[in-house]
């Protein structure tokens, strides 16, 4: 799934940079504080790179958040 295609309806699972699952655990039902990114940092310059019509309805996956942390880079597509 190409990033930010957002002709496609946005899924709570789904990360909106690359398409892969978030492992979100509030998309999942669970207590947010259960959640993988309470215990990294997501920086705001990565969420700022976020489409308009994704915020607040889908979260950014650990594989994004990893890549823009270590090497500055956004992941094009879900491996």
């Amino acid at each position: 799934m190409p990033p930010n295609d957002l002709s496609l309806p946005l899924a709570p699972s789904r990360c909106p940079l690359c398409g892969g699952f978030n492992q979100c655990a509030v998309a999942q039902g669970q207590d947010p504080k259960a959640c993988w990114c309470m215990s990294v940092t997501v920086p705001a310059s990565l969420t700022e790179q976020l489409p308009p019509e994704a915020v607040g309805k889908s979260c950014i996956c650990g594989a994004c958040v990893e890549a823009w942390n270590t090497r500055g880079v956004l992941r094009r597509y879900a491996d």
